[in-house]
């Protein structure tokens, strides 16, 4: 679905959609990078996701903001932080 790089493709984050089923089941994604992923569930109303249910802005080479959309949910938000942590990513919202 979407692929982003750091200003000096540094880190990369891809985000893909996990097994689309339609009708009323809930989508799932999963946001990866390097050897980190996580999953979160995106209420959609049925439809298939596309890039513009995401959005990846860059702070710099090592940390991003992530935000998802659903139409049926308030933008989730997630930080990324690539670094020694186990999970490089944060829920802040």
């Amino acid at each position: 679905m979407l692929i982003s790089e750091s200003p000096n493709a540094t880190n990369t984050i891809e985000v893909v959609e996990k097994g689309y089923v339609g009708g009323e089941t809930d989508s799932k994604v999963i946001i990866k990078s390097q050897d980190n992923s996580i999953e979160r569930r995106v209420l959609n109303d049925g439809y298939r996701l596309e890039s513009s249910n995401i959005i990846v802005e860059w702070i710099n080479e090592q940390e991003a903001y992530i935000t998802l959309f659903g139409k049926k949910q308030e933008p989730e938000i997630k930080e990324f932080r690539e670094s020694e942590l186990e999970t490089p990513f944060i829920v802040l919202e």
